[in-house]
């Protein structure tokens, strides 16, 4: 008998006026869990000495990730999550909300992170997508789901 793991990532990407509320733009991407990431998904089942999955971080890199990649190519912001992670059926939901004048610029990269400092920390994952424009106003929300199956 043999039975792997293999961990799979869907993330929505919103970006919402932050004076209107409209909803602007909305696209979902597959994603990458870095070999890192599974490394600590590995470790968490035996010890807890690594911290929790807690934040989230977007950038301006758009170099395609890889299993070695280990942070964003060029991080702006990094924020708690908006609410704790739930699971269901082997998924585990992570929210990020970058609220209005945190991390404008074009934005086309994001990563999961256990550290709430810029380029630090186990990346669980990372992601690149075309170009998506955060106005100082603009409030920009991932919804990112990784599976474990």
């Amino acid at each position: 008998m043999q039975d792997n793991i293999k961990y799979t990532g869907e993330l929505t990407v919103m970006i919402h006026d932050g004076i209107t509320g409209e909803l602007k733009s909305k696209e979902v991407h597959k994603n990458l869990v870095v070999k890192v990431g599974r490394d600590f998904a590995a470790r968490r089942l035996h010890s807890n000495a690594d911290s929790p999955m807690s934040h989230m971080a977007i950038g301006t890199n758009n170099v395609t990730q890889t299993p070695s990649n280990q942070i964003l190519g060029a991080e702006i912001a990094r924020v708690a999550f908006a609410s704790v992670p739930t699971t269901t059926d082997s998924t585990t939901t992570f929210v990020g909300t970058f609220n209005a004048g945190v991390g404008t610029g074009t934005i086309t990269e994001a990563g999961i992170f256990n550290d709430a400092g810029s380029n630090t920390g186990v990346m669980l994952a990372r992601t690149t997508f075309n170009a998506k424009p955060k106005l100082s106003t603009d409030i920009f929300t991932i919804i990112w789901n990784i599976t474990a199956n």
